[in-house]
């Protein structure tokens, strides 16, 4: 333990000699933020998928069901401007006997709906809801903060203020003083939780609770100081 301190000490002492002959040294320190926030809105992947060995019939049977979903999901309170198709796509899979031999193909479609969903409340019952309609695909469940602009603004504030302090805190320790600010950079981070049920589990979703939790979200800043 002595022989790695002593060691610590030695570069420690470099490092200060390096600059002692520095017309502008400089101090750099690191500063982080964070706030705790409730999930307001929710992010959500819907879809339908239908096949038939008639692409004429899977696509319209496809349309139906997509339409009923959609009248449902407006009839739950989330709004014409925060529904999107995201991807449509027509597929064809070749159908085998028994033998491996070809008999025919079947086609298979899938429309894929957006949502915003700005009532949690009512998240639960929404997505009963379509599946009740003949959605048979959710792909996950994002949730974020409308105003997120607002709370990123309060985690680089105590981001800078908890690198100021540790840059005051360094200085008085050296027995040097701050001069001014050189440069600032900063990293923001705000992971989603999320919820994913894959298509066989579709039929059991309703039963699932929904939790939106808690979301971090955090900056870091690296500010260069100058020193006196």
């Amino acid at each position: 333990m002595g022989k790695k301190i002593f060691i610590i000490l030695i570069i420690s002492t470099l490092f200060l000699t390096f600059f002692a002959g520095e017309s502008n040294r400089r101090l750099t320190v690191m500063g982080n933020g964070k706030v705790m926030v409730n999930p307001d809105i929710a992010y959500i992947y819907i879809g339908v998928e239908t096949e038939n060995e008639s692409a004429e019939k899977s696509i319209k049977e496809n349309n139906q069901k997509t339409e009923k979903i959609i009248e449902t999901i407006k009839i739950s309170g989330v709004k014409k401007e925060d529904i999107k198709t995201t991807n449509f796509t027509l597929f064809i899979q070749p159908l085998y006997d028994k033998n491996s031999k070809k008999i025919g193909n079947k086609y298979v479609v899938n429309n894929t709906l957006f949502l915003l969903v700005r009532d949690l409340n009512n998240l639960g019952k929404l997505l009963d809801n379509v599946v009740k309609s003949g959605a048979n695909q959710i792909y996950n469940i994002s949730f974020d903060v409308a105003n997120r602009s607002k709370f990123l603004l309060q985690a680089r504030k105590e981001a800078v203020k908890d690198a100021k302090l540790q840059a005051e805190e360094v200085a008085n320790a050296a027995g040097v003083e701050i001069k001014e600010i050189e440069t600032i950079s900063y990293y923001d981070s705000s992971p989603s939780p999320f919820y994913r049920a894959r298509t066989n589990e579709i039929d059991a979703f309703s039963s699932v609770p929904i939790e939106s939790g808690r979301m971090d979200i955090s900056s870091t800043v690296t500010i260069v100081y100058t020193l006196k």
